[in-house]
């Protein structure tokens, strides 16, 4: 049976990779028509790079990709997914990227408010040990599988996809809850538990990364003690509130400095920080370059490589 189990599931993850391959034949990001899934498709292999995942699952079907939390980087290949229960701060690389044999991804937005619905009615996988994550690895099942390939499937269908759409993304999102990450989503998107106190912080701190940050007043919002809510942001998050708040704001810059062509004073204040030196500073700890420098390096690269082209 187990045997049978594993044949299935390796003959899935070849069609996985066929499918995404036909779906997109030139190197891009395409968002599927019905908005919480999506395909990638690139050849080139990156440097590491800071960036923050929403909450998301990231399947591979080709390639292997470097994602840091908890601290350490960890490879997500075929076979295996990431899944991110709150907004995470990385640093990610795709690896070993060729034209001849491309990254390939699918990945799929995740949504608190239907994880809570169907925790109600689904049992906990397993006991519960009180430790929570924010993101982990897990391997995929034949299951979970079938249920993206069906989602794929109505990429094609589009007539289809208007009535079980809908029903395909509820699926996914309990095949999930029932997998290896179900305590941990059950625990960051239950009403009212310490995981979900640190999801709406998380929230609260990306709607408001340029505003001043007291960590105890964001504690007392969240109806918790400044050292409860420090332990358990750290432990979901990898970080301390200032420090997330920091990845935040870096992050933002770059885009603003890339895409609205801010320069570097610009991109200091519209983030929040006082100090242009302290900007640059811990801007260059990060990304291992100067802003200008940095934003040079980047659309040069963009330059170098094909540019992306969604399906249509």
């Amino acid at each position: 049976m187990i045997d049978t189990e594993r044949l299935e599931l390796g003959k899935s993850k070849i069609l996985l990779k066929k499918k995404i391959l036909k779906l997109m034949p030139e190197q891009g990001d395409y968002k599927a028509p019905f908005g919480t899934v999506s395909l990638h498709r690139w050849h080139v292999s990156t440097r590491p790079s800071p960036t923050v995942y929403k909450p998301v699952v990231i399947v591979l079907a080709q390639g292997r990709k470097s994602i840091r939390f908890d601290g350490e980087d960890h490879i997500v290949q075929a076979g295996s997914y990431f899944i991110g229960g709150v907004e995470i701060p990385t640093i990610c690389a795709m690896l070993e990227t060729t034209p001849e044999t491309p990254y390939l991804s699918m990945t799929i937005d995740l949504d608190g408010s239907l994880i809570s619905q169907l925790a109600v009615e689904v049992s906990a996988p397993d006991p519960y040990d009180g430790y929570i994550r924010g993101a982990m690895l897990a391997e995929m099942d034949s299951d979970l599988m079938d249920t993206l390939l069906r989602a794929l499937e109505l990429i094609e269908r589009p007539e289809q996809a208007k009535i079980l759409a809908p029903l395909v993304i509820k699926e996914i999102h309990y095949r999930l809850l029932i997998g290896p990450a179900g305590n941990h989503l059950r625990a960051i998107n239950n009403y009212g538990t310490p995981g979900n106190m640190i999801a709406k912080a998380t929230e609260w701190l990306r709607k408001n990364y340029n505003k001043a940050l007291v960590v105890s007043e964001l504690a007392s919002e969240m109806a918790m003690a400044p050292s409860t809510f420090h332990k358990h942001f750290k432990e979901i998050t990898s970080f301390s509130p200032l420090q997330y708040q920091k990845r935040l704001r870096l992050a933002e810059a770059q885009r603003l400095m890339l895409a609205l062509n801010y320069d570097a004073a610009q991109a200091c204040a519209a983030v929040g920080y006082d100090s242009l030196t302290q900007f640059n500073r811990e801007y260059k700890r990060l990304y291992g370059e100067p802003p200008r420098r940095d934003i040079a390096k980047i659309r040069h690269s963009m330059t170098m490589t094909q540019l992306p082209r969604a399906i249509t």
